[in-house]
């Protein structure tokens, strides 16, 4: 069976991905943020999503959990 091939978004892509975004509306702004962490971390959706704030030390800057 042949490897699948990754293919990435181009950072001309990225830009206009997240700038569809409407940050003035409050899902708009949640959204982006999330599509940040994602792309910023390498995290799956599953472990963004199961984040809480308590689960963050905010002076290091790293996860707890």
């Amino acid at each position: 069976m042949p490897r699948k091939v990754n293919e990435y978004l181009t950072q001309e892509e990225l830009i206009r991905v997240l700038d569809a975004f409407d940050i003035t509306k409050l899902h708009g702004l949640r959204t982006r943020a999330l599509c940040e962490i994602l792309l910023a971390s390498g995290m799956r959706i599953s472990e963004a999503l199961s984040l809480n704030k308590s689960d963050i030390d905010w002076e290091a800057k790293e996860d707890l959990s």
